[in-house]
């Protein structure tokens, strides 16, 4: 009885021993037969009497139990003759997922090239083998890579998938389009390739016929793609895409909605009053949710397809952007200006006034671009800025003016002649003004810019500024011509410099 009592408590001990080694030996046993039903030599690959089935489930395995580079290079190595164009697929997704190049270092990015490149060639040979899901996974796989296929290999994808498109789903024929656009390639690149308008005509034949269960978003993303391709399909198509999507625009958020307008600017497409009606209702009803980036999106998309929105509406979405002003970057607020000038609409007095004490405040900051975008805009707008506002804008350009390209140049250089600052002779922000000038000018000559891009539009209404400033224009006419021959004597050059040019046409108009 003695030993029963003591051998009682010690049995649940005993089996708390014995269960961590039954589960050991439990996955022992799996990694084995795993390992034996995996690990299979290629030549029994090569030879094997299997069905399609049982080598792709092998295959397949193989592949997705690799989790680096190296490890699919190894897989691709042992299983070379006996991949076909599942496998491949499958190699190309699994490549596409393990691999980081913005995390990888040279070595391990130089092996995964060298893989893809491997790939390309075997799956180039196996094309006509392939069902119409591979294609999309393959270049699907590609964009994701980032990779740059030669325009050899494009064209065989191409010609083969195009008779293809017939069978793939709404979802699939979207993938095609937005993978092409993602391909590091030009698009013009790939609409050079010999099978492209083959290919487009069929896609677009397919796409026709599953318009109707595409979802709003798929819709959104076709057309983004198309734009992004820079190809304008036949307007009767655009009419028919857009009679599909019109019964979804409220499926769309804001994002989608300034994508949908954006798109149909690149294409150059303006929709029918009906579609513009029903689409600037489902803008106002989620105007709230529209951020910086899409207001911008979206105004830009209207200015540039010259349909200027009813004034009552214009004034919301005005609204809209002076009560998230504080969340503006300033290239987004530039975009606003820039589409109100094109529009040719003149806000309040109150809402330019803000609009410009929120610009003031993020000048130095920008760049030359974003600030003379800017400036035009508010210009058109009608603005009169005050003193503070033209002296911080010279200020802020005067040391990236160097960066000025010919729109540029005439944008900045017609804004502040428009804001019609008449600075008093001698004082600080007449020599500011002066200053910034001459700097502007030595930007011409550096640049290289031709006087007559500069000047046309510009002239008449900048040579009153300049008519109280006429020596210090006489001495920079002098100053310019010396920088261009090269030396006081005039040697080297007999050409008027660039901005000396400039300054004469002023003057002269």
């Amino acid at each position: 009885a003695v030993q029963q009592g003591s051998a009682a408590p010690n049995q649940p001990h005993h089996q708390q021993q014995q269960q961590p080694q039954h589960q050991q030996q439990q996955q022992h046993q799996q990694r084995y037969q795993h390992h034996k039903r995996y690990n299979i030599h290629p030549a029994a690959l090569v030879g094997s009497t299997w069905g399609v089935a049982e080598r792709r489930a092998q295959l397949a395995a193989l592949v997705r139990a690799a989790d680096s580079v190296d490890g699919l290079a190894a897989v691709w190595l042992r299983c070379r003759a006996a991949a076909g164009p599942a496998e491949l697929t499958v190699l190309f997704n699994r490549l596409a997922a393990v691999c980081e190049p913005r995390k990888m270092n040279v070595k391990g990015w130089n092996n995964a090239k060298a893989l893809m490149r491997d790939l390309l060639i075997a799956s180039e040979d196996k094309m006509q083998l392939m069902a119409g899901p591979e294609f999309v996974y393959i270049i699907a796989a590609l964009a994701k890579l980032r990779a740059s296929p030669d325009q050899a290999w494009l064209n065989r994808w191409l010609a083969v998938s195009r008779h293809k498109l017939g069978i793939l789903g709404p979802s699939q024929l979207v993938m095609c389009t937005r993978a092409l656009c993602r391909l590091e390639m030009h698009p013009g690149d790939v609409k050079a390739c010999i099978a492209f308008p083959a290919w487009m005509h069929n896609y677009l034949s397919a796409v026709r016929a599953k318009l109707s269960p595409c979802s709003a978003f798929e819709l959104t993303k076709l057309v983004r793609s198309l734009a992004d391709l820079g190809y304008k399909p036949a307007r009767p198509f655009l009419n028919e895409f857009t009679a599909a999507v019109e019964p979804k625009l409220s499926a769309l958020d804001s994002i989608n909605l300034a994508m949908l307008m954006g798109a149909f600017s690149a294409l150059k497409y303006e929709p029918e009053p009906s579609f513009m009606k029903s689409f600037y209702a489902e803008v106002y009803q989620k105007l709230p949710l529209f951020d910086d980036q899409d207001l911008a999106t979206a105004l830009c998309a209207f200015s540039s397809m010259r349909k200027l929105m009813k004034g009552d509406f214009l004034a919301e979405f005005l609204s809209e952007v002076a009560e998230k002003l504080p969340t503006f970057g300033t290239p987004e607020l530039a975009s606003v200006l820039t589409a109100l000038g094109q529009l040719q609409y003149q806000p309040s007095t109150e809402w330019t006034t803000k609009v410009a004490d929120h610009l003031q405040t993020r000048l130095q900051k920008a760049n030359i671009h974003t600030i003379s975008t800017a400036a035009w805009g508010l210009a058109q707008c009608g603005h009169k800025p005050s003193q503070s506002f033209i002296e911080d804008l010279m200020a802020a350009s005067i040391n990236k003016l160097s960066a000025l390209d010919a729109g540029d140049a005439v944008s900045l250089l017609a804004a502040v002649a428009k804001f019609g600052s008449r600075p008093k002779v001698g004082s600080r922000p007449q020599r500011l003004w002066l200053k910034w000038f001459e700097r502007y000018c030595f930007a011409l000559n550096k640049r290289a810019l031709h006087p007559k891009q500069v000047c046309a539009g510009v002239g008449r209404i900048v040579g009153k500024l300049l008519i109280s400033c006429y020596f210090h224009v006489i001495f920079m006419l002098s100053s310019c011509y010396i920088i261009e021959s090269g030396s006081p004597s005039g040697q080297g050059s007999s050409s008027l410099a660039p901005s000396c040019q400039v300054l004469l046409y002023i003057l002269w108009d």
